[in-house]
């Protein structure tokens, strides 16, 4: 396979379409330097599935794109196409890369996948690994690659790279077997303890089931007596109400009688009583007329009281009223009302933004979720299929050959079985330790996810103090735009000046307030400057100059007072010397209390002068004013820095903790890996040698039946394959790569609403806080002035009723006299015969009383009769519910039953006795027999799935000695005829005397890596580092060559495709001319070379030639015709 045409279009340097086209031999790129050359290099890469943007000199993916130049706008993809000609067919790849990071990758017209590009590209060197391009400077480092590295190019050469990459995932495979085979054996052993409790259980439930049986029959014998039982206790209450009724008739009879005697008794009553009414009523009138004026004379007597307190409690109130008027407050409640209508206008708007990003982030990730399980679905269906095929294929050509390569088994039993012990010794010791490693990682693993998680936290939260700080959110813009311009002679913000224990921070900030945001300069001048740029912004802003402050006013309060109830506010601020004037200034003798009830008492006292202030924020200034609210509200600007510094500490902190545990976790995880590679060590040699132990034991006898068991697996296995079919490519899957855009976009499109809303949030909460304090101040002015109004017009109204109070007072006293007249008057006036009317009345009230008792007496015995009645009858009424429950329980036992022939008493005897044994059961399983047969059945499918796990391990292990032996094989022909070409050519470059070898590394007979030996003639040194450039470039160039020089005999015909940037560089003429002999020589002989070069001697050779140049910072290409060439020769 070699390549043919190469399409680049927005790729790096090259912003327009260009098609290159490769000779069959020898084609040369040449030009200046940075016009480009190297990006053809490049593009070749990336389209055979290149790894990393590093790799093509890029920081990221998106700088592989055409970002523009002077000539050229830039383009929004990059696109290589590249097509390969073979024996059988052309082959088409085309790689395309987006500015947001996605792409895609087509084989033939067809999506597809980096592997499935790598598979088409195998034994060309033009892979992942890219072995057959050598980029510019990588010459000389081949001799000094790894021995992995350079195991890897011999290993295209020989068409085996990819049986490596399957001998991996074979190994994989393996490994996930043993593991499920593990985990059966684990649940198979779980599986007998639970089918053997289950058997237990279900003879229990047996038990039960006989007891329960008999409970029930005794059950329905209580049932039945007691139906008996009530039916005869009804009849006998029947019996008794009926005899009661008849009592109850014949005391209505005596009752009628003693009715019509009361009523002539209480006639005559009637009459006598009305008599003695009538005396009483004269009596009580003029006992009354006296009461009246008694009770008028004392009210009199309290009038003229109280009309006397009323009046000296008016000349008090009098004393008290207001005369002065309240000052009314500054600002206009319709401007800040229209400023919080417009923030929060902004705030719903910014919310209906966020709702719409984020359904339409879900919308997309929805769509895009179902797309990539229908991939997912797909790919996993497609590999379980190609697993499944090729295991069936090689299943059956191991059955085959196992079927004709019987044989016998060296008779070394009990050697093997010493072998066996000490293996299978070392292994639990291996084990154990792992398991050892295994319960250390994880709590580390814990603590490093903790600390990690920890620090991210901790640096989210200091990157936004940070900013914030930077920022200056919660800033007026004035003093924002004064503090972040960068003007000469601004020191900061008086926030920035002032450092405080967190505890008084809230304290500092309500004795602040807006003076925080204030701004300190160094002089008047500076400060005039300053004011200039913000006028000029449309701003306002407060300065403050720090020469000529004011000295402290003498009457403040001395540091040396030690009575003062609370801590004075400046003492525990900490400030630079110079700013300690300023300090003193603004927060003066401010005192710091505990409560705002201590700072009102406090102030009202007159300690201090300046104000209080409470460590939640509440302030109470020196006119009586204070203020307060929530905690949170009174946060301010003062002391972010010292949250700053606590979160670096913290930070540092969390980091050191990681960083411990990482290194204690990589000590583990690599003593877990040599313990996992000697247990895999172990175990494959512990496997080996069952299976010789295995093998021994058979004998020839057990032959024919090995044969007739492989006979029927291939039966199975080519039933298994014919019924085999592939899954069908899903239709949905083109646009999975457009899904992942949109949901990326609506990541950003609701990252920004979200910061949009919380700014609005923000803004609306200021408007906010600026028009309560308004309305609380307006509100306040209000009530001083109703009070005033009140007052002016309470003191008219007093000084009248005072007067009319005096007049009041004078009319009471008159009618008081008068009311004293009239009490004599009303006790003069009292009858004396009231005796006489009173004895007639109560000897008709003894004759009604008697009559009366008797009736009582009569009703009594009614009352018992009739209540003795009511019970009978409720007594009936509860037997009958009873009786009907009764019915109902016995009609609730199963049809059939009989009642046993016992006495009630033995009956409940047995009953309990019964229903205790049925308590002592406990819990019983019911569902036991079920269960115990639906485990035993799932017990033996997995003993079937164990044998499966079994096969597919054996399965595994012959495929993995198949692609072993394979691969060792074309590799060992590989490896000796480049070392023989090796030979030559470092004989040919360095000339006669030159040393060379190639030293294979193996593990297990197995080529694991490759180290070249290079001794130029007449040196003693064998270090390659120590040979000059163009020694190392002659002999990499030596190795190259020997990679793509196979021999007709060898299995493999070497690398079809060489392709070199610049190797020829660090060549002196001589070794040019030999380089160029090679390339001509293994040209002829079928090799094609794509040669970057400088040297006109090395494009001499070329049969086509291609200039690259650049224009205005973007690269064209053109072909040199052989004339041209000529010209450029000469």
């Amino acid at each position: 396979m070699k390549l043919g045409n190469l399409t680049i279009s927005g790729f790096k340097s090259f912003g327009e379409r260009t098609v290159i086209s490769f000779s069959p031999s020898v084609t040369a790129i040449i030009g200046p330097n940075g016009s480009g050359k190297s990006n053809v290099i490049d593009a070749l890469r990336w389209v055979a599935g290149g790894g990393r943007a590093s790799t093509y000199r890029a920081d990221s993916r998106t700088e592989l794109i055409f970002h523009g130049a002077a000539g050229k706008r830039s383009v929004s993809v990059a696109d290589v196409e590249l097509e390969l000609k073979a024996e059988n067919g052309k082959l088409a790849i085309q790689r395309n890369l987006f500015r947001d990071g996605t792409g895609t990758l087509k084989l033939n017209g067809a999506s597809a996948r980096l592997m499935d590009v790598e598979e088409a590209l195998v034994g060309t060197g033009l892979g992942r690994g890219a072995v057959a391009v050598i980029g510019q400077g990588e010459v000389g480092e081949i001799l000094m690659a790894n021995p992995d590295r350079l195991l890897a190019y011999a290993s295209e050469a020989a068409g085996v790279a990819q049986l490596g990459r399957r001998r991996e995932i074979t190994i994989g495979r393996i490994d996930t077997a043993r593991s499920h085979l593990l985990r059966l054996d684990d649940v198979m052993v779980e599986m007998r303890e639970q089918v053997t409790a289950l058997k237990s259980e279900a003879d229990e439930a047996a038990q039960h089931e006989l007891l329960t049986r008999e409970v029930l029959q005794l059950g329905f014998t209580r049932a039945y007596q007691r139906v008996e039982g009530l039916q005869a206790n009804i009849d006998s209450l029947r019996g008794e109400e009926q005899m009661l009724g008849e009592e109850i008739a014949n005391r209505r009879e005596k009752l009628r009688n003693l009715g019509a005697q009361l009523i002539e008794s209480r006639k005559h009553q009637v009459e006598s009583e009305t008599a003695f009414r009538e005396a009483m009523a004269e009596t009580e009138a003029r006992r009354g007329d006296l009461r009246v004026a008694e009770e008028r004379l004392r009210r009199e007597q309290q009038s003229v009281e109280g009309i006397r307190i009323r009046l000296a409690e008016t000349e008090a109130e009098l004393s008290r009223l207001t005369i002065e008027p309240p000052t009314p407050p500054e600002g206009n409640n319709e401007i800040l009302l229209s400023e919080v209508e417009y923030a929060s206008a902004a705030v719903k708007t910014a919310e209906q933004a966020h709702i719409s990003a984020v359904d339409e982030h879900e919308a997309a990730s929805k769509k895009h979720d179902e797309l990539r399980e229908t991939w997912e679905a797909f790919r996993q269906a497609m590999d379980a299929y190609e697993v499944r095929r090729q295991a069936l294929e090689e299943r059956l050509g191991e059955l085959h050959r196992r079927r004709s390569s019987l044989g016998a088994v060296p008779n070394e039993e009990s050697k093997m079985i010493l072998d066996l012990k000490a293996k299978q010794a070392r292994l639990e010791l291996v084990r154990a330790a792992l398991r050892d490693n295994e319960g250390q990682i994880a709590p580390l693993r814990a603590v490093l996810i903790e600390a990690q998680t920890e620090a991210g936290a901790l640096e989210r939260e200091l990157s936004r103090l940070k900013k914030a700080a930077r920022e200056r959110h919660g800033y007026s813009e004035g003093p924002k735009l004064a503090l972040t311009l960068g003007l000469p002679g601004v020191i900061g913000a008086v926030a920035d000046l002032f450092e405080v224990e967190s505890k008084y921070r809230a304290a500092l900030n309500a004795c602040l307030g807006y003076r925080a945001e204030q701004v300190v300069v160094e002089n008047t001048d500076a400060g005039l400057k300053v004011l200039e740029v913000i006028k000029q912004r449309g701003c306002r802003v407060t300065l403050i100059p720090l020469e000529h402050r004011p000295r402290v006013p003498s009457e403040q309060v001395s540091d040396e007072k030690k009575d003062l109830p609370g801590q004075l506010l400046r003492n525990v601020v900490k400030t630079e010397k110079r700013f300690e004037q300023l300090a003193t200034e603004l927060i003066g003798d401010t005192l710091v209390v505990t409560s705002l009830e201590q700072a009102l008492r406090l102030s009202a006292e007159q300690v201090v002068a300046s104000g209080l202030v409470t460590l939640k924020g509440e302030w109470v200034r020196s006119d009586g004013t204070f203020s307060g609210g929530d905690l949170e509200a009174s946060e301010g600007p003062v002391g972010h820095q010292g949250d700053e510094d606590a979160l670096v500490g913290q930070l540092a902190e969390a980091n050191r903790r990681a960083v411990e545990a990482t290194q204690q976790l990589d000590q583990l995880e690599g003593d877990s890996a040599d313990l996992i590679e000697e247990e895999r060590t172990v175990t494959d040699t512990l496997g080996n040698l069952l299976s010789e132990v295995a093998a021994h034991e058979e004998s020839v006898r057990a032959r024919k039946r090995e044969i007739a068991h492989i006979e029927e697996l291939e039966r199975a296995n080519r039933r298994a394959f014919e019924e085999l079919n592939e899954p069908a490519k899903p239709t949905e899957v083109e646009s999975l790569e457009s899904g992942a855009s949109s949901l990326t976009r609506s990541n950003d499109q609701m990252a920004a609403c979200v910061a949009k809303l919380m700014q609005a949030q923000e803004e609306l909460a200021r408007q906010n806080t600026l028009q309560g304090l308004f309305i609380e101040r307006w509100q306040s002015y209000k009530t001083l002035k109703a009070r005033y109004d009140n007052d002016q017009q309470r003191h008219n109204e007093i000084v009248s009723q005072i007067k009319s109070l005096e007049t009041t007072l004078a009319e009471s006293l008159l009618s008081q006299e008068t009311s004293a007249k009239a009490v004599d008057m009303a006790r003069a006036a009292i009858p004396g015969n009231l005796d006489q009317w009173e004895a007639r009345n109560q000897e008709a009230s003894t004759a009604v009383l008697e009559i009366e008792e008797n009736q009582d007496d009569t009703v009594a015995e009614q009352a018992k009769s009739g209540a003795k009645l009511e019970a009978t009858r409720l007594t009936l009424a509860r037997r009958e519910t009873a009786l009907e429950l009764a019915r109902d329980d016995l009609a609730s036992f199963p049809e059939g039953l009989k009642p046993i022939t016992l006495e009630e008493r033995e009956v409940r005897r047995r009953l309990g006795e019964g229903e205790r044994k049925l308590e002592k059961f406990g819990p019983v399983n019911h569902r036991a027999r079920s269960e115990f047969e639906s485990r035993s059945q799932r017990l033996g499918e997995l003993e079937r799935e164990r044998e499966e796990a079994i096969n597919a391990i054996d399965e595994l292990d012959s495929v993995l000695a198949r692609i072993d032996n394979e691969t060792t094989t074309k590799l060992n022909q590989t490896l000796e005829e480049l070392r023989r070409n090796f030979e030559q050519h470092v004989i040919t470059l360095f000339g006669k005397g030159a040393i060379s070898d190639l030293r294979v590394e193996r593990e297990e007979g197995r080529p694991v890596g490759l180290e070249l030996v290079l001794q130029p003639p007449g040196k003693q040194t064998k270090a390659l580092n120590l040979l000059s450039v163009g020694e190392r470039t002659m002999g990499a160039l030596a190795f190259l060559f020997s990679l793509v020089s196979q021999s007709d005999a060898s299995a493999s015909k070497g690398l079809p495709v060489a392709i070199l940037d610049e190797v020829d560089a660090p060549l002196d003429e001589s070794n040019i001319r030999r380089f160029c002999s090679f390339v001509e020589r293994l040209a002829a002989e079928g090799t094609q070379f794509v040669l970057i070069t400088h040297q006109k001697a090395t494009f001499e050779v070329a049969d086509a030639i291609w200039g690259v140049t650049t224009q205005e910072g973007v690269s064209r290409v053109f072909s040199i015709r052989r004339d041209e060439e000529v010209a450029l020769r000469g």
